[in-house]
């Protein structure tokens, strides 16, 4: 296809879709920036603003860009040289700014400002219009969303989200001409897990974070790159700090990986890792050096009485990949092999254990089944792909488990075994699907909470088993809540064999929270006391009172490394903030408790990135999924067991404090008290608590 743009030809190569696209779209890939403010490419379009009109050859009026289809040899005129375009876009840019008030200088979307940007580009510096404003009342969307409702110009961009993606319709346009205003139908807080992204799309501002109201600019802001680690999608995230602070989380765009959007708890969680540090070791709470707490371990634990089948080692999978093989190394030299590791799953091959690629969902899914997840707490913007495959028609989700509302329709089975061997056994309708082999893709997804209990991981083999037998050619998935499970289980960082509780007397905890351990057989107050815990991590959780040791180690914006999402995509971020305190990373701490141990790990600082190559070789060409990738070390097995008598109850209570690091977090303290208030002063029965 070829068109003329302001009398110089530009054309499109035939890998993109020439039949669905626009105008607008058509100018970006050329290279010409045309103002816009209604349209964004994961919306709807809506053609409202008219700031994207443009002059179309032999046509009797413009045209919005947004809205037309590119032809071949259409002649466009787009540039400021031509007289009707400036003027056509001075009078929509004088009629959008006829009641917006003059407060740049208190908003908070100043400097990045849509409005500002294009009325600086194209817009008059005078105005015609002297007559009075019209203002509105701000409303009460909740403690994330702060409204400035006279800043508003009418795109519909939050309109459109909380309708076709977050399936929440609380906004919608009331009134007509000067009358008209964007407001909720009733008085109801925005109620939902990714209400944050309106902030992101909204041009002006109308609609801005409230905790991250009149404490900065986004020029004062550095903008680094880092992943999202309140669960295993791997979202693609921009951290803007000043100096070791972190004002706030934006997304990145990816669409591999989480498109445009972030949940909120991925938006907010970082105030909960600035509560509570760890900033010096410390023997029975009382701060002592380095040196001396080498010392004491080499005392107590690494003595002339040293066994090492008395250690066991807990080590939560929210670190990276590089650390986590030093740390086997370690103890491995020691003779240790009680690494612990809660999920049981075959990880001989790497697809036994992860996730198929997110935009397979978009393009084959046909038939889901969820067993005991929630989607909408555990993988919030994977839920959104889902919604969206739902909306696009032609799929069909069902679900085996508690009820849970997804924002669309799930047919549930039940939640007890029950439901599950009938439906194994052929005794349901929905096994038919299942059957079939013409190219169908279907989807089963199983909670990894589930591999935690021994009532529950026979269930996934089983189901595997029975697949196998009908020869059918489903997917089945597992989906971890920790960013770095699938890294942990390609470097095979478990122990099979069966543990004798009572023969133990250390325990190491890394970076351990009381989601991982409380999941663990025997693991209660009871069974900590008589024992010598060493504590490794920068939160001071619940566990620190029972711990005899504790080494402050880097929280998780201070770590550079590997973190492998559950597709298996490997992606590589760098710290975004200084040491604080006398922390240390993971490598400096078992390095030099080594050299004090006078063990030969034969590694330095340099010695980083060549761990990957060696022990993690799929994981070099990063941002890409291997889809058969073999794991590096040797595969274990459980024994298949017997299917018991339970419940498929999801295991995630509060979307907001679901992990130690967001329980921490006072924004995400105060979010949950402000929607629990609104919600028991309005009597609503049956809803979800945030607990």
């Amino acid at each position: 296809m070829k068109l003329e743009l302001d009398k110089v030809y530009a054309s499109l190569s035939k890998n993109h879709k020439i039949d669905v696209i626009t105008l607008l779209s058509f100018g970006n890939i050329a290279g010409y920036s045309i103002p816009h403010f209604c349209y964004h490419r994961k919306l709807m379009l809506a053609g409202s603003c008219r700031a994207c009109l443009c002059l179309v050859e032999k046509e009797r009026k413009a045209s919005p860009a947004c809205a037309t289809h590119a032809r071949n040899n259409m002649h466009l005129l787009l540039g400021e040289k031509y007289t009707a375009m400036q003027e056509l876009r001075e009078n929509v840019l004088e009629l959008i700014l006829c009641n917006h008030p003059l407060d740049c200088p208190v908003c908070d979307q100043g400097g990045e400002c849509e409005l500002q940007d294009i009325s600086h580009m194209f817009g008059n510096a005078t105005s015609g219009y002297f007559y009075r404003k019209h203002c509105f009342e701000n409303k009460n969307c909740g403690p994330i969303i702060k409204t400035a409702m006279n800043r508003c110009i009418h795109c519909t961009r939050c309109v459109r989200f909380a309708k076709d993606i977050a399936g929440f319709e609380l906004w919608g346009l009331t009134g007509r001409g000067s009358s008209m205003e964007i407001g909720n139908y009733i008085n109801s807080f925005f109620y939902s897990e990714v209400s944050g992204n309106v902030t992101d799309l909204c041009p002006v501002g109308a609609l801005t974070l409230k905790p991250y109201s009149f404490k900065s600019r986004p020029w004062d802001l550095v903008h680094d790159f880092f992943i999202d680690l309140s669960d295993g999608l791997g979202s693609n995230i921009s951290i803007n700090s000043r100096g070791s602070f972190v004002y706030r989380i934006i997304p990145r765009i990816n669409d591999e990986v989480n498109e445009d959007w972030i949940s909120d708890k991925a938006r907010f969680y970082f105030d909960g890792l600035l509560h509570n540090r760890i900033t010096s070791p410390m023997n029975s709470l009382k701060a002592i050096n380095w040196d001396f707490a080498f010392f004491l371990l080499k005392k107590n634990l690494f003595n002339s009485n040293f066994d090492g089948n008395e250690f066991r080692v807990f080590m939560n999978n929210n670190i990276e990949c590089e650390s986590m093989i030093i740390i086997k190394k370690f103890f491995n030299k020691l003779g240790i092999s009680t690494f612990d590791n809660p999920i049981k799953v075959n990880n001989g091959f790497g697809n036994n254990y992860r996730f198929n690629k997110f935009t397979d969902i978009d393009d084959k899914l046909h038939v889901c089944l969820t067993v005991g997840c929630n989607l909408k707490d555990e993988a919030s913007v994977l839920n959104l792909r889902y919604r969206k495959k739902y909306i696009n028609g032609h799929s069909y989700f069902y679900n085996i488990g508690t009820f849970c509302n997804l924002n669309y329709a799930v047919y549930n089975l039940s939640s007890n075994m029950k439901a599950f061997t009938n439906f194994v056994e052929g005794k349901n309708s929905l096994t038919t699907v299942f059957v079939r082999k013409n190219n169908i893709f279907n989807h089963v997804i199983f909670n990894s909470s589930f591999f935690m209990d021994r009532g529950y991981y026979n269930c996934f083999d089983f189901f595997r088993t029975f697949l196998k037998q009908i020869k059918s050619e489903s997917v089945v998935n597992i989906l971890y809540n920790k960013p770095n499970t699938i890294g942990n289980l390609d470097i095979n960082f478990y122990h099979r064999l069966p543990i004798n509780p009572k023969k133990i007397k250390n325990l190491f905890l890394i970076n351990t929270d009381n989601s991982h351990t409380l999941s663990v057989d025997h693991f209660n107050s009871d069974y900590l006391k008589n024992k010598f815990i060493v504590f490794i991590g920068s939160i001071a959780t619940d566990l620190v009172k029972y711990a005899n040791i504790i080494l402050p180690d880097m929280y998780l914006f201070q770590r550079a490394g590997t973190f492998v999402n559950i597709e298996g995509r490997p992606q590589f971020v760098l710290p975004i903030s200084k040491v604080f305190g006398k922390s240390r990373h993971d490598f400096d701490i078992f390095l030099s408790l080594g050299i004090s141990l006078n063990l030969k790990l034969n590694l330095d600082g340099r010695d980083l990135p060549k761990l990957i190559e060696r022990y993690l070789p799929h994981c070099q060409i990063r941002n890409k999924v291997q889809t058969h990738a073999f794991s590096s070390m040797v595969p274990s097995v459980h024994p298949f067991g017997v299917l018991h008598n339970v419940h498929f109850v999801p295991k995630i209570y509060s979307f907001y404090q679901s992990d130690d690091v967001s329980a921490n977090s006072l924004i995400m303290s105060d979010i949950c008290h402000v929607y629990n208030k609104s919600i028991k002063n309005r009597g609503i029965k049956n809803f979800y608590y945030f607990y």
